[in-house]
């Protein structure tokens, strides 16, 4: 019977959620935020990556930007730290990149073509934003064949 006790506390402690890791991406900008967040609902460890874009646009352009924070990641953990939820959004497309590369190919941009960039991932329309995630692709392969890390 003791036994019994001990093994469903001991469930009951390994399914416990304890905190969550959060984890945003800006959909207009690359940028990437997040945090951890208690039961209590405290949060700790903060952190923030601000995009080359984002970058640019603060500086050559304040005032205009608008962030369109999207969930990519929400793991849930228990007493132990380990994952016991997985709760993720659907970011649709900055996410998916590595964020060097995505930096390097803002970088490769000049001035027009940053606003520019920047106006095709704020206004969502899906067409012209493969278009750029095409052109980042196909950067971040030749650069792998020149043996090249894709940043």
């Amino acid at each position: 019977m003791a036994a019994a006790v001990i093994l469903v506390a001991l469930f009951a402690v390994l399914s416990l959620q304890v905190c969550r890791d959060w984890a945003f991406v800006c959909e207009n900008t690359g940028s990437q935020k997040g945090y951890r967040q208690w039961f209590t609902g405290r949060r700790t460890g903060q952190w923030y990556q601000e995009s080359h874009l984002e970058q640019f646009m603060d500086q050559a352009h304040p005032g205009v930007m608008q962030h369109q924070w999207v969930s990519y990641a929400g793991t849930g953990r228990n007493i132990f730290g380990q994952a016991i939820l997985f709760g993720h959004g659907r970011p649709k497309h900055t996410s998916m990149l590595h964020r060097a590369a995505f930096d390097c190919y803002v970088d490769s941009l000049d001035d027009v073509g940053k606003l520019d960039f920047y106006h095709t991932l704020a206004s969502g329309q899906q067409g012209e934003i493969a278009v750029h995630m095409e052109e980042m692709q196909e950067a971040i392969l030749a650069r792998a064949k020149l043996g090249l890390p894709p940043e």
